[in-house]
């Protein structure tokens, strides 16, 4: 499930809002995002995990959070369309120097994909970070094996860290007979 889904009316406004193609108040952009999840996503998940599905959510609710707060919204008032939404048992942060992240190709293509406003945003996921964070993955680290910034084997290495994590955090929710819910974030 793609979020935003740039299909919908909804996920048009933001893809423009996004692509600097309009303006819309930060507060509306925050509750676009919150509705699209609560809405769509939400109850997918939810019968995704009664049907004993392990989920991999890549940058769940946390993105909407730190985003709209590091645009100056209060954080407690970003938080609050989340209650009840479904929490994740295991948060996987893949940090990254804003500097590093801006080598990417094609970065900068959107609204928030400028260095200083991603230090803020960094800045609002250490502020975040709860006890379901169990990972804080360095990518910023070039080991000798990384030939570029997208090198396939930074990747591979990075993602082979993450699945040793999440298997093992798989095998202890068995034991507990309950899903778990994953968020991949950054």
């Amino acid at each position: 499930m793609e979020v935003p889904d740039r299909t919908t009316s909804v996920g048009q406004m933001i893809s423009l809002y996004l692509a600097n193609k309009s303006e819309l108040d930060d507060r509306t952009v925050h509750l676009l995002f919150c509705r699209i999840i609560g809405r769509r996503g939400g109850s997918l998940m939810e019968a995704k995990l009664k049907g004993g599905t392990t989920l991999v959510v890549y940058q769940y609710l946390y993105l909407r959070v730190a985003f709209s707060s590091a645009k100056g919204l209060n954080i407690e008032w970003c938080k609050a369309p989340e209650i009840g939404l479904l929490a994740p048992d295991l948060v996987l942060y893949l940090d990254i120097a804003p500097e590093k992240a801006a080598e990417r190709g094609a970065y900068g293509g959107e609204r928030h994909e400028q260095v200083k406003f991603q230090k803020k945003v960094a800045e609002r996921y250490r502020v975040l970070r709860g006890s379901s964070w169990k990972v804080y993955f360095d990518c910023s680290f070039r080991p000798k094996m990384c030939i570029g910034p997208n090198s396939v084997s930074c990747r591979n290495t990075i993602m082979e860290n993450m699945k040793r994590v999440v298997t093992r955090n798989i095998r202890k929710d068995r034991a507990r007979t309950t899903a778990i819910r994953l968020a991949v974030i950054r």
